[in-house]
């Protein structure tokens, strides 16, 4: 899955068919990288998450992006800024829980509410949506 993908799968309902979002929301990124490190960057349209992920995932840096859409302007990850829900999400550690991903694959595809509509491998586990 590329990174539009990934982004038109989980905004999809809140994106214009040119990809900006709609009304007053903005999409949290935060690069985590050793050093100083950007603590919020917004992005209110599909290519620009693209290309700040690209641009920061090249510089070795991690890059994680808020589930639920913020308030635009607000520069603030906490609860108080979230404008809309997209998303019931997980994160399944399977390095911390000694499991394999298959492991927790298994678990979230398992769920008596239904598997996730996707399923991403964050690294050191899945983030289930």
């Amino acid at each position: 899955m590329s990174a539009e993908q990934y982004v038109r799968a989980l905004y999809g309902l809140a994106l214009s068919p040119d990809g900006h979002l709609l009304g007053d929301s903005e999409i949290e990124m935060r690069p985590i990288m050793r050093g100083p490190r950007r603590a919020y960057t917004r992005a209110i349209t599909v290519a620009e998450v693209v290309d700040l992920s690209k641009e920061d995932v090249g510089k070795g840096w991690n890059v994680y992006n808020g589930v639920h859409l913020r308030e635009r302007g607000t520069h603030k990850g906490g609860n108080q800024q979230i404008r809309h829900l997209v998303a019931v999400f997980c994160d399944i550690d399977c390095v911390k829980q000694g499991i394999s991903k298959d492991q927790g694959a298994a678990a979230a595809n398992g769920m008596p509410w239904g598997p996730p509509s996707m399923l991403v491998d964050s690294g050191g586990g899945l983030h289930g949506y």
